[in-house]
């Protein structure tokens, strides 16, 4: 049986895309925030051509979202623009979720945390600082952060530090249990050369 951290309906659904190569949160909250602020509530309703092409590209976005597009065209049999073309497709319809961390330490903890606050933006901009894709979502009445981090201990004092500071209001955080990851069973099944997840740095040629 799994608990229900919070119920209610799903006004908005923002993806924070991630700023960094590694996490890299403020030391301190000292930048306060500007005027309270709105997420406004989605209004897309286009539909999506999820065709072959689209899908490939999706997979190897999900895989190393920093890999080239001339690397990405190679494997994929396809010309660069073509990958330049479905990638801004995606972006503009769908969300990459993309903490895949292969190497055993350090890895990412998943951390899903609700509270009431007025400065939706400004946590926005706190969060971004972080390696891989982070989730801001909810209403009017409850706002719901999902965070993938190699610091959890720290995400979550900025947290309770954001509480003691009344940004944010009645704090509630759960540390997610991890789930079967298909990408990672394709890597450790040979299926995915190494070379092309980021994290894992290359071997220096001898001269």
């Amino acid at each position: 049986m799994h608990g229900i951290i919070e119920q209610g309906p799903l006004d908005y659904f923002h993806a924070i895309h991630p700023q960094s190569i590694t996490d890299k949160l403020s030391e301190s909250l000292e930048v306060e925030p500007g005027r309270k602020s709105i997420i406004p509530a989605e209004t897309q309703d286009r539909l999506f051509d999820w065709d072959y092409d689209t899908k490939q590209v999706f997979q190897w976005l999900s895989i190393n979202y920093r890999l080239s597009l001339t690397e990405m065209a190679k494997q994929l049999h396809v010309s660069r623009n073509t990958i330049k073309r479905k990638k801004e497709l995606i972006k503009e319809f769908t969300y990459i979720h993309y903490p895949t961390f292969i190497c055993s330490r350090p890895n990412y903890t998943r951390i899903l945390s609700s509270f009431y606050t007025d400065y939706p933006e400004y946590i926005k901009e706190i969060f971004q600082n972080l390696s891989a894709t982070c989730y801001l979502f909810g209403n009017s009445e409850r706002t719901l952060l999902f965070v993938n981090t190699t610091l959890p201990s720290y995400s979550i004092e900025i947290l309770e530090e954001l509480e003691e500071i009344s940004i944010i209001e009645d704090l509630n955080t759960e540390i997610v249990v991890r789930s079967w990851d298909r990408i990672t069973e394709q890597y450790r099944m040979g299926k995915i050369p190494e070379k092309f997840f980021w994290m894992f740095k290359k071997e220096k040629k001898d001269n």
